[in-house]
């Protein structure tokens, strides 16, 4: 994949790095700043993935496919970038929704957090949720 990506983008944006990492690892050691995070990595068990899906979990990430995984990882992302969003930054979760005066989903604990760090909500679309910190005034 990563280097499918690399050959993709390279006559379009020629100074695009494709990188595999984990998600939490490459953000840990970003020494840049961001304005824009798209969070849709490690899955939620929803109960319908294959048995071939488990095994690449454990084979490739040494984790199993848990939801305490997907969250603990989500938040490691963001406790990782800390310190590095722009203002305005904007960082949206694929696969997360509030229902029943809770988020669920890939960013079950990480909203929490970021919205306790001033974060806000500015999308909540029932499956994509977008937060935003605010802009210097």
């Amino acid at each position: 994949n990563t280097t499918g990506a690399q050959q993709l983008l390279a006559s379009i944006a020629p100074a695009f790095a494709a990188v595999c990492s984990k998600g939490e690892d490459f953000l840990a050691d970003f020494d840049g700043t961001i304005d824009y995070l798209y969070l849709d990595a490690f899955d939620v068990d929803h109960g319908r993935h294959s048995e071939r899906r488990k095994e690449r979990y454990r084979e490739f990430l040494g984790e199993e496919l848990t939801n305490s995984a997907c969250w603990k990882m989500h938040l490691d992302c963001v406790k990782n970038c800390m310190g590095k969003f722009t203002p305005g930054a904007v960082v949206v979760f694929d696969d997360t929704s509030w229902k029943d005066s809770e988020w669920h989903g890939k960013g079950k604990h990480a909203i929490p957090f970021m919205l306790e760090a001033g974060f806000s909500v500015i999308e909540n679309t029932g499956h994509s949720v977008a937060l935003a910190r605010p802009s210097a005034t």
